[in-house]
């Protein structure tokens, strides 16, 4: 597509030189800007991935978290018991 538009611009124009290189870099920066706005999309896709990916590892968090307090009271709770029933046997 660039080779094609470069071929074209040379046979329209009666340019000079100059003008015509400063039109190719114009082309080329166009086509680097265009490169650079995607790269950027494509990163801010990617940033608002990672950031519901984020969202979602802390609830697990919460979640782990809630059971692992809930498990430790329960064992807290049997120790208790055990210890009831062994100094109730010991009597």
């Amino acid at each position: 597509a660039y080779e094609t538009q470069d071929k074209e611009l040379q046979k329209r124009s009666v340019l000079e030189p100059s003008q015509v290189d400063r039109i190719r870099r114009v082309q080329h920066y166009g086509e680097r800007l265009q490169e650079a706005q995607e790269l950027r999309r494509s990163l801010a896709m990617a940033q608002e991935e990672a950031k519901k990916t984020d969202a979602q590892a802390q609830e697990a968090r919460k979640g782990v978290h809630t059971r692992i307090m809930r498990a430790s009271e329960e064992l807290r709770d049997a120790d208790r018991h055990l210890h009831f029933l062994v100094d109730l046997r010991a009597q």
